[in-house]
């Protein structure tokens, strides 16, 4: 089994996995790269272009029997979840390309590319169960593991060589501490035989912080609820499905009503079918705010969808009169409808619930405002003591960094471990 890191080896997101054998080619995730705090919208740079701007101006790398235009090269690929960093450059590639991920995952990014989120992938995203192995051409053997993320759907990957009887276990994105801790112990408690893991270290410089769980999260939002009588603005991925049930949680248990936008209403549609979630857009307690936007013309398109929708709307007079009962699901729409709040009776506030990189990009309208900013947030991905449980866990022959910007201390952590990092574009066998 020969691997090859054509993304992800130096930077945090990005990934692109390229895995060979003797008869099959595959692909694992092929993402935009993630900003740093001091240029957020660095994936703006990405949209629009085409692949032979994108690989001369080094974006992408050039690889043969991937992209349109030229025949096929591989026998398919695996997408770890719904995040641009992991599949924002596969609008590129053939779209004879067969795209297995699971279920909800094509979902997420349907919805993404309709309100202007992503652009379109023109090839298949085929539903993979979890834990059923299933055959990727004639050598390898694919069995997807549930990972608790950020994004819900999200999967780590299994690779196996029938011929070489070689293991690759590709991480993607995984966390122990947010609301679904059973994924991250079910690895922990599998017996492994593990040649090569493919292990992220996003949070391997960082500590937890003030918020080291999606518990800790929680009390928090419901702490700022209970002490605070105005309104409350609330900023998270509108994919965030665990930060949104944090969000809604808080406010039932503090008498509010939590208000969101289209494009949030529609990313719940697409979870509607996910095993466990209870979230859904109509759920009671859950109001829909409309405005005058691309995002309500987007839904046009599903007029008996949107008549549903119509149904839990509410006005802005109806949010004005009576601030203190709600939390208002942050976006560009909500905060400039609803920013006048800050002049009348009880100051709203913002809780902050994203990665601190984004909050550059609108911080000023907060300060213009008078909102005061109130951080909870716990990371998507593993802290150190996560990733050195998964470790000795499974115990790989070797480790190799990804979706990492400090992959040179991967050795101090796993220092009872072979670790082997990489730079980009350089193929190993194993």
């Amino acid at each position: 089994m020969n691997i090859k890191l054509h993304g992800g080896a130096n930077t945090i997101g990005g990934n692109c996995v390229e895995v060979t054998s003797e008869t099959d080619r595959i692909l694992i995730d092929f993402g935009w790269p993630i900003g740093s705090p001091d240029d957020p919208d660095f994936q703006k740079k990405f949209k629009g272009k085409s692949t032979d701007e994108l690989i001369k101006a080094g974006f992408i790398p050039d690889i043969k029997g991937l992209y349109k235009g030229t025949p096929l090269g591989f026998t398919g690929a695996l997408l770890s979840h719904s995040h641009p960093d992991h599949y924002g450059f596969l609008s590129h590639v053939n779209p004879k390309l067969k795209i297995y991920a699971h279920r909800t995952t094509g979902k997420i990014i349907f919805a993404a590319t309709l309100f202007g989120q992503a652009e379109p992938i023109k090839a298949r995203i085929l539903g993979c169960e979890p834990y059923s192995p299933f055959p990727l051409g004639g050598q390898f053997t694919v069995e997807p593991f549930e990972a608790d993320h950020s994004a819900a759907g999200a999967y780590s990957f299994l690779v196996l060589d029938k011929k070489s009887k070689k293991r690759l276990f590709y991480s993607g994105d995984i966390a122990g501490h947010l609301s679904n801790p059973h994924m991250f112990n079910k690895m922990l408690n599998r017996k492994w035989k593990i040649d090569c893991l493919l292990l992220e270290g996003t949070n391997i410089n960082s500590s937890e912080g003030l918020y080291p769980s999606e518990e800790s999260v929680k009390v928090g939002i419901s702490k700022v609820c209970s002490q605070h009588a105005g309104c409350i603005f609330f900023a998270c991925s509108s994919q965030n499905l665990t930060r949104l049930h944090s969000a809604y949680t808080a406010a039932r248990t503090s008498g509010r009503t939590l208000v969101i936008d289209p494009y949030t209403a529609f990313i719940l549609k697409m979870y509607e079918d996910l095993p466990g979630n209870s979230l859904h857009y109509n759920s009671r307690g859950i109001k829909i705010f409309f405005t005058r936007s691309s995002y309500t013309e987007n839904l046009l398109k599903y007029p008996n969808l949107m008549a549903k929708m119509r149904r839990t709307e509410i006005t802005k007079d109806e949010i004005s009169s009576a601030p203190g009962k709600y939390i208002l699901k942050d976006s560009w729409d909500m905060r400039h409808s609803f920013a006048s709040l800050a002049t009348q009776g009880e100051k709203p506030v913002l809780i902050y619930s994203l990665w601190d990189g984004y909050l550059k990009r609108d911080q000023q309208f907060w300060n213009d405002n008078k909102i005061e900013i109130i951080k909870i947030h716990t990371s998507g991905h593993a802290y150190k003591k996560e990733l050195l449980k998964l470790v000795t866990a499974m115990r790989p022959k070797l480790i190799i960094p990804i979706h990492t910007a400090h992959k040179e201390m991967y050795k101090d952590l796993f220092k009872d471990f072979k670790v082997e990092p990489h730079n980009p574009g350089e193929e190993f066998k194993i």
